[in-house]
């Protein structure tokens, strides 16, 4: 295990140099994104996990069962990529592997992991108060104008709509709290057989930045910054806490158009800048980076319709185009 060991480490310290772990989207006032939190409807993995697959069906993705990585140079392709399809498979193969260098992987997978479906969950959030926003007003105008056969059908469908990304933000958060556990308890146990390693303070203290502690946070921050090795990952750190901690979301986008200048195949930074927009134009532009970089990333499968039919409809309205009926067509799959 000794060979594995040595690789891993080299893969170790490129993974975490291109890799930080951190995630949503919307209109005033702006979500703030936060780690696992309790859903408002408990239910249990396999359900949430049954509504997840459900979604991810409706929006194209295929049904074949994803590939088992290789070797580590595909782990790093996949956790770069932010492939989370595969992420399970990922998970069974470092589990076989042995050493302080695997923990640290298998903890910055686990954080992603989490992460990423935190993500989607806090702007499933955002849409379904903008669904419930709508139907407010269609109940408003139904009672001035209760003759408009119309009006019953859209104020339904409006409902529907908030119930289903309420259902899908709790079946999210239902599953991000087991992968957060794990890359917690994955973390700390690198830093125990090794205080002085610089990564495993980074995938530390994305940890308790995503639960908001920031004391913690910030101990851990200063003693990965220690290492150039984790430059990376501390620049996409800080970027991070710009939006979650200092409200500062420009400052966020910037911070984060900065890091991709320099590594633009990083996934979960674009899948942020998505978020961070505060326009359907660019919005709109973010996620087809994002889709460049990863054509079947969870967020553009799982809410890149609607935010395809949001910017065809702002489009329509400036250029004087008919808007579209219906929600654009899932992104096509590699």
């Amino acid at each position: 295990m000794q060979h594995h060991d040595s690789r891993i480490h080299c893969v170790s310290l490129r993974l975490l140099a291109c890799l930080a772990l951190g995630s949503t989207l919307g209109c005033a006032p702006k979500p703030v994104v936060k780690g696992p939190v309790a859903p408002t409807h408990v239910m249990t993995v396999a359900e949430a996990q049954t509504i997840v697959d459900g979604e991810r069906t409706k929006a194209g993705l295929p049904a074949s069962e994803p590939a088992a990585p290789q070797s580590l140079p595909e782990v790093l392709t996949i956790m770069n990529f932010d492939q989370s399809e595969r992420f399970a498979k990922t998970r069974d193969y470092l589990a076989t592997l042995s050493g302080v260098d695997a923990l640290v992987v298998r903890a910055a997978l686990e954080l992603l992991w989490a992460e990423g479906q935190v993500t989607v969950a806090a702007l499933a959030r955002e849409r379904a108060k903008q669904a419930d926003a709508e139907a407010a007003l269609l109940t408003d105008r139904l009672k001035a104008l209760p003759n408009d056969t119309a009006l019953p059908a859209q104020l339904e469908a409006q409902k529907r709509e908030a119930a289903r990304e309420r259902q899908l933000r709790d079946a999210l958060e239902t599953l991000a709290e087991p992968h957060y556990e794990a890359g917690l308890t994955l973390a700390l146990e690198v830093v125990r057989r090794n205080p002085e390693r610089a990564d495993g303070h980074a995938v530390l203290a994305n940890v308790y930045r995503l639960k908001r502690e920031w004391v913690e946070f910030e101990t851990h921050m200063q003693k990965a910054q220690a290492s150039e090795a984790e430059r990376v990952g501390v620049l996409y750190a800080r970027a991070m806490e710009r939006d979650a901690r200092l409200g500062d979301r420009v400052g966020a986008r910037k911070a984060l158009e900065a890091l991709l200048a320099e590594h633009p195949g990083f996934a979960r930074g674009q899948a942020q800048l998505v978020l961070l927009q505060d326009d359907s134009e660019g919005r709109h532009a973010a996620l087809q980076k994002l889709i460049a970089i990863n054509p079947q990333h969870a967020l553009a499968l799982l809410e890149g319709p609607a935010i395809e039919a949001e910017y065809q409809t702002a489009q329509a309205l400036r250029g004087g185009a008919q808007p579209p009926s219906a929600p654009a067509a899932a992104p096509p799959s590699p």
